[in-house]
């Protein structure tokens, strides 16, 4: 059975990870909601805005990742904790870019080809 003990290695992995994932799940809802408020206009960049957290926290995590790795510290799990957290805030962006479609921001694909053939015939 796996002990955690405040001066086990698992223990201090868990604890990076709790905290890059709780840090990136905070900024990145902040960012969220300081979007919405400061930009009131739903059609004006709310997609940038919307795609921009997790793109950048993703690679980010992976940076953080890496780096941690090769100093062989404990702190690469916060950046398994980043990626982890880029993945839920993702998910919202998505959520924020359909609202947009219904709302009628976002534009309708153009049909394919075969569609405007058949419709010129």
């Amino acid at each position: 059975m796996l002990k955690l003990t405040p001066m086990s290695h698992t223990w201090s992995r868990t604890r990076w990870f709790l905290i890059g994932f709780v840090s990136a799940m905070a900024v990145g809802l902040t960012l969220r909601y300081l979007s919405q408020v400061l930009n009131p206009n739903l059609c004006a960049g709310r997609t940038l805005t919307a795609m921009l957290v997790p793109m950048v926290m993703g690679p980010g995590g992976i940076f953080m990742f890496s780096r941690g790795v090769l100093a062989k510290k404990g702190f690469a799990f916060a950046g398994i904790g980043v990626i982890a957290a880029s993945l839920p805030l993702l998910i919202f962006s998505l959520l924020t870019i359909t609202d947009l479609k219904l709302a009628g921001c976002a534009p309708a694909p153009p049909p394919p080809a075969a569609a405007l053939k058949a419709a010129a015939q």
